[in-house]
């Protein structure tokens, strides 16, 4: 598990994050979001299914949000489950990410 799935489609990266997003995938997560940022591609971020997230991977996810937009790499949110938006306004990331919806 990786943490996510990539893929290509319409000339951009489309990222399906997996159901549980923890400190055990952080580091093959980032090989794949890194990855996906070298590719310069538009980014379209979609993370409905998760339902575990913790907040070393929510900073990783935070930390990636603003590397795109300082990047200049266009990035949207597709969905983001009440688990991953409750959990970024607890920590209050959602500036960083991008106010997922």
């Amino acid at each position: 598990m990786n943490g996510v799935q990539v893929s290509g489609h319409s000339g951009e990266t489309q990222l399906v994050f997996e159901s549980q997003l923890d400190v055990a995938n952080t580091r093959n997560l980032y090989r794949e979001l890194d990855n996906a940022l070298a590719a310069r591609k538009p980014l379209a971020l979609d993370a409905t299914q998760v339902e575990r997230v913790d907040a070393a991977t929510l900073q990783l996810l935070a930390a990636f949000c603003c590397a795109a937009r300082d990047a200049g790499v266009p990035m949207r949110w597709c969905g983001a489950s009440a688990v991953l938006r409750n959990a970024a306004a607890f920590l209050d990331l959602n500036d960083s990410l991008g106010q997922p919806s």
